[in-house]
């Protein structure tokens, strides 16, 4: 069996220097960005104020169309008052 010798290579140190270039870019339009970013605040804004809209009103007992539901009368007559005892 033979083996293969592995040389060194002098003199080519240029060919392994790693060139990169980059693409050049639009620049960003800021004025677009920030209405993006405005108008995704404002729906955050909006969903949150909904969602606490909801859990306002069924903690009190009302349904999304505005009216009590039919036993909501009821149950609430089976609440003990604040100052009651047991």
């Amino acid at each position: 069996m033979s083996r293969t010798r592995r040389t060194k290579r002098i003199g080519r140190g240029d060919a392994q220097r790693i060139t990169v270039r980059g693409v050049r870019r639009d620049p960003l339009d800021y004025r677009k960005l920030s209405r993006a970013i405005l108008m995704l605040a404002q729906a955050q804004a909006e969903a949150d104020a909904k969602a606490e809209a909801e859990v306002v009103a069924q903690a009190n007992g009302v349904t999304r169309d505005g009216k009590h539901p039919r036993g909501a009368e009821a149950s609430s007559s089976n609440t003990q008052p604040e100052g009651g005892s047991v």
